[in-house]
């Protein structure tokens, strides 16, 4: 009897450890759903609060797009192109430059903007030599923003496949499945890929500072500073390139840019945003070499593409405000008056 009802105690013993343990289980799981929600809840609609500067410039311009803001001259490039056109100064134009910019982005920005009614008639392009060579921002800002959607992200993965070109994607593995989960998971803002970017700036530590930086580049029509010193001497990356070859994928978008764009009859005129004495100076004058062919081959191969003055124009370290080779504001203002005098001929003045 002893036997018996120390069996039925252990029994019952046993039974409430594992109602317990699966008591605990279930609680961990449903604490952790509802942590992952409310993770993914603040990636979707909170990125504005923590994600860096360049983001309320590019959700500006997609802003920009959808509105149909357009005017007959269309500035588009990387963000010393954001940095160097100034709207106010160089007639009729409104800048859609990106910092971090390729022509990936570009593409999918200016597809927009090529749907208006009014469609631009000129377009001013510039990319920087390092720009071109690779996508260093593509997971960091060009997928992590938001603004491609899946179907964006897979038809990049599709035509970097045809290409052969794994300098954004991994080579493939079976049925590209993880490639492609990869982009799904990006065009959904999953909370692992942000945690960068909440640690460094908090749920909404920059959230005044990004509807303010938002707010001056829609006033502005696309354009935004990012160097502020009064002059600068260090070396820009496009330095450390000591052969220049565009990547396969970065090549492929450019030429699709510049058939939409010249396809629905806008000139497209490439005009080099400058970068600083230091930087030129430091420059492999084999990559350059091979830049400017790049660049001058393309307008050889394009029609109405043409580029204007050097493809790697270089000015004095006192016009610039950061060591990327972004001009500050009186170099920015120098050149665009100059873009002015370049595009527009004697006839048509600064504003």
């Amino acid at each position: 009897m002893n036997s018996s009802i120390f069996s039925s105690r252990s029994a019952a013993l046993l039974q409430g450890e594992a109602g317990a343990r699966l008591n605990f289980i279930g609680a961990l799981l449903v604490t952790m759903a509802v942590c992952l929600a409310a993770a993914w809840s603040a990636t979707i609609w909170l990125r504005e609060g923590f994600l860096e500067q360049s983001y309320p410039m590019w959700k500006i311009k997609y802003q920009m797009a959808a509105q149909c803001r357009t005017a007959d001259t269309v500035v588009i490039g990387d963000s010393r192109s954001v940095a160097g056109f100034i709207p106010g100064i160089i007639p009729d134009t409104v800048n859609y430059g990106l910092g971090g910019g390729t022509p990936i982005d570009i593409y999918y920005l200016i597809r927009r903007v090529m749907a208006c009614p009014h469609k631009p008639k000129r377009v001013l392009m510039s990319f920087s030599m390092d720009q071109l060579a690779e996508d260093p921002w593509f997971w960091r800002s060009s997928a992590l923003f938001g603004f491609m959607s899946f179907a964006d992200l897979e038809e990049v993965r599709r035509r970097s496949r045809a290409l052969g070109d794994t300098s954004i994607f991994a080579p493939p593995t079976f049925l590209d499945i993880d490639a492609m989960l990869n982009d799904w998971l990006y065009a959904k803002h999953f909370p692992s890929f942000y945690v960068g970017p909440l640690l460094r700036g908090g749920l909404i530590g920059r959230l005044a500072m990004n509807r303010r930086i938002a707010a001056e580049t829609d006033q502005a029509l696309g354009h935004h500073g990012f160097g502020t010193d009064a002059g600068c001497d260090q070396v820009s990356p496009d330095a450390a390139i000591r052969s220049f070859v565009p990547s396969p994928i970065n090549d492929d978008y450019l030429r699709r840019t510049l058939a939409l764009l010249t396809g629905n009859g806008a000139d497209v005129e490439f005009i080099s945003a400058p970068v600083n004495a230091a930087t030129y100076a430091a420059l492999s004058p084999v990559a350059a070499a091979q830049y400017r062919y790049y660049i001058l081959s393309l307008a050889r191969d394009v029609p109405h593409f043409r580029v204007v003055g050097d493809p790697l124009s270089h000015w004095d370290n006192r016009w610039f405000g950061d060591y990327e080779s972004h001009l500050n504001e009186d170099g920015a203002r120098r050149f665009s008056a100059q873009v002015v005098a370049s595009i527009f001929g004697p006839s048509v003045s600064a504003r």
